[in-house]
């Protein structure tokens, strides 16, 4: 039995100077962007494979710092006046 090919198509979108990298690699390899893509991801991957997953503790203090900055801006409004904004916002979104 032959394997299924998925030839959906996706739009990746990377931030300008990433695209300008990408394009002039193409171009200096004769290659098109896409196989560059490709060939990015199955080096990533693999370096990706080979590390065990870990959280440093720079995103673990950031994480704390940012729910510590959310606390106290919250403390300074009531619980009725968080309630009320949370059901306006509810509204606005539906």
């Amino acid at each position: 039995m032959k394997p299924i090919k998925d030839e959906r198509r996706w739009s990746l979108y990377f931030p300008f100077k990433t695209a300008k990298e990408i394009a002039a690699v193409a171009e200096r390899l004769s290659r098109p962007k896409s196989w560059v893509l490709q060939r990015a991801w199955e080096v990533a991957k693999a370096k990706m494979i080979s590390e065990k997953p870990r959280y440093s503790e720079a995103w673990k203090n950031d994480f704390v710092d940012v729910v510590n900055k959310i606390s106290r801006r919250m403390e300074k409004y009531s619980e009725s006046e968080i309630e009320a904004f949370a059901v306006k916002e509810g509204k606005k979104s539906n």
